[in-house]
């Protein structure tokens, strides 16, 4: 089914088809023994120059074996190599060429940094090789996140802002013209910004989109230039399909926090899929978790901070997922020089050779990267 307003795609997906992924009513408790998901591989520490501050990792991204990492905080993009050490950042804040306001995204393309500013509403780009400044694209949006999707073009999650009409999701040419846009919102009752659900991601070339306090998980076909809905959850808990397009009521604290309504569940705000596996998190009883489904086994497990196994709560939320079942973890510097993290009621082979990397390269760096590969 399709349908349009003039000439734009309120709905524009198949709605026929979509795969279920119930876990909700069968859901298992999370995971204590760390060996029985993750294989441990390597620990990749952050060596940043004194000169710059590290503050948080917001986003990573493979670039070959180097990783892009992004700090939304300071509005910083850093590239480091294989091993950590410091290459160099692209741009920064200010009214200059090749300066911006700020970023709230990053994308990489064909040999180029993509840098989305919301106060510029503009996409900046950059060399990746020599961090030159190359050119600024304006499309006047207030983007939130940004995916590619392939030919210089670019899909645009504005989150719910209304500059640009009542769609949710843009479709961006080269030169910065809005070649379609999908995912009509109510404006009186969804034109708030939320973070705690809803995603725009890539992984590889898959391309997927989800609305916030939505059960429908979608995925951008580059031929058609479309979306169509993948996947549906029943993670949805009754007063949040009830409510589903009034955001003041679901994003309410009332609505959030277990001590008030008992807790609420709905799908979360980061989503990673290939052709094995995927990860995501979920609020549960007010409590954020993230699974993996074994899409060949339909098998589901669950990994949380609440695990009874300290270990869990170094992880950050996962941020890359490869076509051989790596997943890449950031992690925060001062929780490895913690004993409080490593608990010896829990002996593993993963934790044994974490600490003994931290013991080799040392804790003294702001963060690290933890690449771990899925177990099947």
């Amino acid at each position: 089914m399709i349908s349009c307003t003039a000439g734009k795609k309120e709905v524009k997906i198949e709605i026929t088809g979509p795969q279920p992924l119930l876990i909700y009513d069968d859901l298992p408790n999370p995971i204590n023994q760390i060996d029985g998901l993750f294989e441990f591989e390597d620990l990749i520490p952050l060596a940043v120059p004194d000169s710059i501050f590290l503050s948080t990792i917001s986003k990573v991204k493979l670039v070959g074996d180097d990783y892009l990492v992004f700090d939304k905080k300071q509005s910083i993009v850093f590239l480091f190599d294989k091993l950590g050490k410091f290459v160099r950042t692209y741009g920064s804040k200010g009214e200059g060429p090749g300066e911006f306001m700020d970023v709230s995204d990053i994308e990489f393309y064909d040999g180029k940094v993509y840098l989305m500013s919301r106060g510029n509403q503009a996409l900046f780009v950059y060399d990746l090789g020599s961090g030159e400044f190359l050119k600024k694209i304006n499309f006047g949006l207030f983007g939130d996140k940004i995916a590619s999707v392939g030919d210089g073009e670019f899909l645009v999650y504005v989150n719910h802002n209304s500059a640009k009409g009542s769609f949710n999701v843009h479709l961006i040419g080269s030169d910065g013209d809005i070649l379609d846009s999908y995912f009509r919102y109510d404006q009186e009752n969804e034109n708030i910004i939320i973070t705690i659900s809803g995603f725009l991601d890539r992984t590889g070339q898959n391309v997927s989109f989800s609305k916030p306090f939505h059960d429908t998980i979608y995925s951008y076909d580059p031929l058609r230039k479309d979306f169509k809905a993948k996947y549906y959850t029943d993670l949805l808990s009754p007063f949040m399909k009830e409510n589903q397009r009034d955001f003041k009521a679901l994003a309410s604290p009332e609505t959030l926090v277990k001590s008030v309504r008992g807790g609420e569940s709905m799908n979360g705000n980061f989503y990673l899929e290939n052709d094995e596996f995927v990860v995501f998190n979920f609020l549960e009883y007010s409590t954020f978790k993230s699974g993996i489904l074994d899409k060949q086994e339909s098998e589901f497990k669950v990994f949380a901070y609440s695990s009874e196994n300290p270990i869990f709560k170094l992880l950050d939320s996962p941020q890359v997922l490869t076509e051989n079942n790596r997943l890449y973890f950031p992690i925060y510097g001062e929780k490895v020089g913690e004993d409080d993290f490593f608990n010896p009621n829990f002996k593993s082979e993963f934790q044994a050779k974490l600490q003994e990397q931290v013991a080799k390269k040392g804790a003294d760096y702001p963060y690290f990267i933890c690449k771990t590969r899925i177990k099947r």
